[in-house]
């Protein structure tokens, strides 16, 4: 299935805010009250929207390949929370 531009952004956005969302209630247990976890000021995490539209443009040809699907998605967020934890 081919994306065309506007739906890479809308992954990107939706993702993006879920990645967030996640992060602020896990945030919200650990520390007791609200924290911007995100890079920056709003409602969305680079890093999560970001994995998602690579993942979604070099795995969906696999689709047929769990397996290998699997593993590249493992190894892309792993690569992204390597580098995000570095910068």
């Amino acid at each position: 299935m081919e994306y065309n531009i506007f739906t890479y952004i809308f992954f990107f956005f939706v993702y993006g805010f879920i990645g967030w969302t996640i992060e602020e209630i896990i945030a919200a247990f650990k520390y007791g009250r609200l924290v911007n976890r995100g890079f920056i000021n709003g409602p969305v995490n680079i890093m999560f929207g970001i994995c998602m539209v690579i993942i979604v443009f070099d795995a969906h040809d696999l689709a047929e390949h769990a397996i290998f699907q699997f593993v590249i998605c493992v190894a892309v967020t792993a690569v992204m929370q390597y580098v995000a934890g570095a910068l």
